[in-house]
């Protein structure tokens, strides 16, 4: 008999890492309200970063699809060397061009698409990662 009990969620830090992850979407969100209801804003200004945020977004989203393209290629994975992508950028750039932006109805929905599609970004580390007791939940002593 095993002596190890499974981990108890750790709700509070379940419940922040959420809370981060997830406010770039809200950030976007909010804009794109504000816009509707009070109009578009007059600067246009962050949509230049949102810009460079979707070339990042891009480029991150080509590296997470290489393997899968490699695999379809080669038949198997061996040989395959895995490249990392440029992690949290397209996400903080996103975040910037928004507030910099704040109610530019196009700003805010291309930093939405941007966000869906940057595997390197918050969102997309939140859902990878939120089944991994080890990071997010207390590990039992021993």
């Amino acid at each position: 008999m095993s002596d190890e009990r499974p981990a108890q969620r750790n709700w509070r830090r379940r419940v922040i890492g959420a809370v981060v992850c997830v406010s770039p979407i809200a950030i976007a969100v909010a804009s794109i309200v504000f816009g509707i209801v009070r109009g578009t804003a007059l600067t246009s200004y962050g949509l230049y970063v949102v810009l460079l945020a979707a070339v990042v977004g891009v480029f991150n989203f080509w590296l997470s699809m290489r393997p899968l393209l490699y695999r379809l290629k080669h038949g198997s994975s061996e040989g395959y060397h895995h490249t990392s992508g440029i992690i949290i950028v397209a996400t903080l750039a996103v975040v910037i061009g928004v507030l910099l932006s704040f109610g530019h109805i196009v700003t805010a929905s291309l930093g939405l698409l941007v966000l869906l599609i940057d595997t390197g970004g918050l969102p997309w580390f939140l859902a990878v990662t939120w089944r991994d007791s080890r990071l997010w939940d207390e590990v039992p002593l021993r």
